[in-house]
C-alpha cells in the first residue's frame, strides 16, 4: 500500500513493529491528525530523520528502537508564582498572525506582604518545573507573541517588598507574681516598663 508522497509502510497501530535488514530503507509514515505534530523521544540513530511523523533512512546495523511523541500544536504559558496564589497555565493554537491574548490576559497573583513586580521568563535549567537557583532569567514578559511554533513558555513572578505599614499591637502580661515587672510594647515604638509593686 502505497502512501501519499511515496513509502509503502503506513503505521496504523500502537506500537508499531518492523523487521528490516542492516542497510535497508527506512520509509514509515504516521497518520495526519489535525491539531497535532509528530516529534522522537530521544535521538534518532545517524541516517535516520523525522519530518512531522514521516521516519526515513536506512536502518543501521544495531536493533532500533525510535519512540514517536504526539503533540498538540500549540503554546503553552506556564506561570510559576514564586510563593504566591496558584496560577493557571493558558494554551493557544499554533497559527500565524497574533497571540488570541493581550496584555490584560496576564494574570496578576498575589502574595501577602508583597508587591507584584510582573512577570519573567526564564529558562529552566535544572527541569524543576519552577524558577529557582541556577534557572536562567530571560526578561520581562509583558505582552503574548505570535504563536507560530510550539512550546512551552515558562514564567515567574517579581516581587518586591510591601512598604504598606500595618497596625501591630503586642500585649504581655505578667502572669507570674514573683516577678519583678512586666513588659509591654507596641509597634514602632519604644518599650515601656511598668514595675509591679
Amino acid at each position: 500500500m502505497s502512501r501519499p508522497g511515496g513509502g509503502t509502510n503506513h503505521v496504523n497501530t500502537n506500537p508499531y513493529l518492523i523487521s528490516l535488514s542492516a542497510g535497508k530503507a527506512i520509509d514509515l509514515a504516521m497518520p495526519t491528525i489535525a491539531g497535532y505534530a509528530y516529534g522522537v523521544d530521544g535521538t534518532l540513530p545517524a541516517g535516520i530523520t523525522n519530518t512531522n511523523g514521516s521516519i526515513t533512512g536506512t536502518m543501521p546495523t544495531a536493533n532500533t528502537d525510535i519512540v514517536i511523541k504526539l503533540a498538540k500544536e500549540e503554546v503553552r504559558y506556564k506561570f510559576d508564582s514564586n510563593g504566591g496564589n496558584t496560577i493557571t497555565d493558558k494554551t493557544e493554537p499554533v497559527q500565524s498572525g497574533a497571540s488570541i491574548y493581550t496584555a490584560a490576559d496576564l494574570p496578576t497573583p498575589v502574595k501577602l506582604g508583597f508587591v507584584f513586580a510582573g512577570w519573567e521568563k526564564y529558562n529552566d535549567a535544572d527541569n524543576s518545573g519552577t524558577y529557582t537557583t541556577g534557572d536562567t532569567d530571560a526578561g520581562a514578559f509583558t505582552s503574548f507573541p505570535s504563536p507560530s511554533s510550539i512550546g512551552t513558555v515558562l514564567l515567574y513572578a517579581k516581587w518586591t517588598p510591601d512598604a504598606t505599614q500595618y497596625p501591630v499591637t503586642r500585649s504581655h502580661k505578667n502572669m507570674n507574681a514573683t516577678l519583678p515587672f512586666g513588659l509591654r510594647f507596641r509597634y514602632n515604638q519604644s518599650f515601656s516598663y511598668i514595675k509591679r509593686i
